[in-house]
C-alpha cells in the first residue's frame, strides 16, 4: 500500500471564485486528500465546485457565509465510500472508506465556536456507529488543547467543557494528537500562519 496524505486547511470562506481556484490548485499537488474547513458553501454551488476540482468530494453546506466542509479526492488511489453522515448544518462529513485495502472512519469536523460539549458526544456517536477500528479526525475544533502551547497572548481559556469532552472522545476511542506527538515542543499558531495541518487524530 503507497502512503496517502491527508491534509486540512481553514478556508474562511470559498465563495471568491479566484481563491477558490487558487487553494483548489494549491492543496491538490500537496495531498491525495484534502479536508476544507469553513467553505460558505451552499447546496447550490456543490456541483460547480467539484468540476472545478476535477475529481470527487463531500460536502457539508450551510450557507455563504458561514461554516461548510469539504472532503475533496484526487485520483491518484483507490478507494469506496461504503457509508456517509452528512451534518445539514455545515459542521461535519464522516465517512466509511476503503482507501486501497484499508477501511478506516474518516471525520471532517467545523466545530462551533460557543462551548458545547455534546457536539463531542455527538461526533464521537457516529464515528463509533461506522464501528472501524482505524480512525482519522481532521479539522479545526474551535477549541484549544493546550493553552500554553498551543495560543499566544491569550486571557482565558475558551470553551473548557468542550476541551474536557474531547479529551474524554479521545480517550474513548482511543485516539492521539499526531501532530502534537510529532511535534511535542513546537509552538505553532495557525491564525497567525496559514498552515495546513496532516492528520490530526488517529487510532493508536
Amino acid at each position: 500500500m503507497s502512503t496517502i496524505t491527508i491534509g486540512s486547511v481553514n478556508c474562511r470562506g470559498l465563495s471568491e471564485t479566484v481563491k477558490r481556484i487558487d487553494i483548489f490548485t494549491k492543496y491538490k499537488d500537496l495531498y491525495d486528500i484534502i479536508i476544507l474547513i469553513d467553505t460558505h458553501s451552499t447546496s447550490e454551488k456543490e456541483k460547480q465546485w467539484l468540476h472545478e476540482w476535477g475529481y470527487v468530494g463531500k460536502f457539508s453546506s450551510f450557507s455563504s457565509k458561514s461554516r461548510g466542509v469539504a472532503v475533496l479526492f484526487r485520483n491518484t488511489f483507490e478507494f469506496k465510500i461504503h457509508g456517509e453522515t452528512i451534518d445539514l448544518s455545515g459542521n461535519f462529513v464522516i465517512l466509511d472508506i476503503t482507501i486501497q485495502d484499508y477501511r478506516i472512519t474518516l471525520a471532517a469536523i467545523y466545530g462551533p465556536n460557543n462551548d458545547e460539549p455534546a457536539f463531542f458526544d455527538n461526533i464521537k456517536n457516529k464515528i463509533s456507529h461506522f464501528g472501524n477500528s482505524s480512525i482519522v479526525v481532521v479539522g479545526d475544533w474551535n477549541v484549544v488543547q493546550d493553552y500554553e502551547m498551543d495560543t499566544l497572548y491569550y486571557r482565558n481559556e475558551n470553551n473548557p467543557q468542550s476541551k474536557a469532552k474531547i479529551h474524554e472522545v479521545m480517550h474513548d476511542l482511543d485516539l492521539l494528537d499526531i501532530w502534537r506527538l510529532q511535534h511535542p515542543f513546537e509552538k505553532r499558531y495557525s491564525w497567525r500562519v496559514q498552515i495546513a495541518n496532516k492528520v490530526v487524530w488517529t487510532t493508536s
